[in-house]
């Protein structure tokens, strides 16, 4: 193994390499698959344009839904978080109140 191969697999750089080089290739491996797909359909133009626009539309609903989803359990998150920490602020207040008075 090189230096240079030890230094990547010590920080990650691999593993993200190997990722981007899947994405990468199954990006051009739909590409390609839905280019030929278009032009080898026993259907005609207007039949094909109007399966892509449905499925564009519905790419976009389910994009739309789970941007929805995400951003709803965010929100939720993050009032979980907020209230626990207060909740703990609140704790750790009384009990250094508590340590005050009995210094006092």
């Amino acid at each position: 193994m090189k230096f240079k191969e030890i230094i990547d697999a010590l920080n990650g750089n691999s593993r993200r390499r190997a990722t981007t080089r899947a994405v990468v290739g199954t990006s051009i491996g739909v590409l390609v698959g839905a280019t030929t797909g278009i032009l080898l359909a026993p259907k005609s133009g207007k039949e094909i344009r109007k399966d892509m626009r449905h499925g564009a539309e519905w790419s976009v609903e389910k994009t739309r839904g789970a941007a929805l989803k995400t951003a709803e359990f965010f929100k939720e998150t993050a009032t979980t978080v907020n209230k626990s920490i207060i909740g703990k602020m609140n704790d750790l207040k009384t009990h250094l109140k508590s340590r005050k008075v009995m210094k006092d």
